[in-house]
């Protein structure tokens, strides 16, 4: 596996560890983030270090329109950077009475060189200004896990609450001494660590990644362990330099199963008529499933180098979401075989989620193909698998 001049590759850095456990960068240079990391991710199986202990010096500017995009291009960075795996998230306020500001600029509101006293009494102001007397807000978190080779998790996590008439509270920091997120009336500067970080977005979003960093640490572990000599079996690229199948004949014949999720995102009056049967091409959702269903049988006629193989189960489900104006669609593949049906799953429920957007885009071409992923896999070598 080659890699950049300069840059350590995963697995050499998960050699040169004391611990049995894989690196994990937190790609934030804020203290304050990084403390709160440490708890919220504890037990997750890897080896947490900061940018100071892997001698990055980096600081990528955030130029997303979304908080999902800032911390992809921060993860991403820092990833390729380290060559480790990093874990970046990025969050904002949201005040209802502002229409959603500060949003993604909250670090740069009232701007970006502004003390966070200063970016507080300028929201209050804000506020004060607007005439709304409705003080909602939340906090929204979006942690990227990112790879050495750029391919990203993400998670979310929300924590709804108002905004206080002044600052109150000594801990936290940003906009903590405003935002009246408990029960009791409390901010989050008036909660100990351990409140704050059972309840805030941060904690939501973390809890929702867990599971996948647990699996993925793992199986990085795995990788770590086997011989050069045993890598070379695994890959597309013989000793000459060609292309091949990789050879499974010697790997034990298991029942495996694998899910992927995925969805379709459109105008609520899209998700409407495809309820109501309206769209004119015909029964969007059943001509997705049968879409879905065909396609991970001739998988292996889509995808190089994927195996043939005998499926024994294809289950695609699509489920109408009004309050996020979207089709989920999860896929379940089953087969008793030699390798697994991860790519199986991921073409049904990638076809399944084209078809949907071929039948409606007449009406609605500003729809969005999402979130498309493994979400479990069963059987085989590496075991199960649960990614979220």
């Amino acid at each position: 596996m080659g890699g950049v001049p300069g840059v350590t590759t995963l697995r050499q850095a998960v050699s040169m560890q004391q611990t049995p456990r894989p690196s994990l960068l937190l790609a934030t240079n804020n203290p304050h983030k990084i403390a709160e990391m440490r708890a919220l991710l504890h037990g997750c199986g890897w080896d947490l270090i900061t940018p100071e202990q892997a001698s990055i010096a980096i600081e990528p500017e955030e130029s997303g329109d979304s908080y999902a995009e800032n911390a992809r291009i921060k993860a991403v960075a820092f990833a390729s950077t380290s060559g480790l795996w990093a874990l970046a998230d990025d969050s904002g306020l949201e005040v209802d009475a502002l229409d959603g500001a500060p949003g993604v600029h909250s670090a740069r509101y009232a701007g970006a060189g502004t003390s966070h006293a200063y970016k507080v009494d300028a929201l209050l102001a804000a506020i004060a200004t607007s005439g709304v007397s409705n003080r909602a807000a939340r906090f929204r978190a979006v942690f990227t896990l990112a790879s050495p080779d750029g391919k990203t998790w993400l998670a979310e996590g929300v924590w709804n609450g108002a905004i206080a008439e002044q600052p109150r509270g000594i801990d936290g920091f940003g906009y903590d001494p405003i935002f009246i997120g408990s029960e009791d009336g409390r901010t989050a500067a008036e909660l100990t660590a351990a409140e704050k970080n059972a309840i805030s977005h941060r904690a939501r979003a973390a809890a929702e990644l867990l599971p996948a960093l647990r699996s993925l640490a793992r199986i990085v572990m795995q990788e770590a362990t086997v011989p050069p000599q045993d890598q070379s079996q695994l890959s597309h690229i013989d000793a000459g330099g060609q292309v091949r199948m990789v050879d499974v004949s010697d790997k034990e014949r298991t029942e495996r199963y694998a899910i992927a999720r995925g969805r379709v995102t459109m105008r609520p009056e899209t998700l409407m008529l495809i309820e109501q049967g309206s769209i004119s091409k015909g029964n969007v959702l059943t001509t997705a499933q049968i879409a879905g269903i065909l396609a991970a049988k001739r998988t292996h006629e889509l995808i190089p180098m994927c195996h043939p193989l005998l499926l024994t189960g294809i289950d695609v489900s699509l489920t109408p979401e009004r309050e996020s104006s979207c089709v989920e669609i999860s896929a379940r593949v089953r087969t008793t075989g030699q390798t697994g049906v991860e790519m199986e799953a991921l073409t049904a429920v990638s076809v399944a989620a084209l078809t949907i957007y071929d039948m409606c885009k007449a009406v609605d071409r500003g729809m969005r193909i999402e979130d498309v992923r493994l979400a479990e896999k069963h059987g085989g070598k590496s075991g199960d698998i649960v990614l979220e």
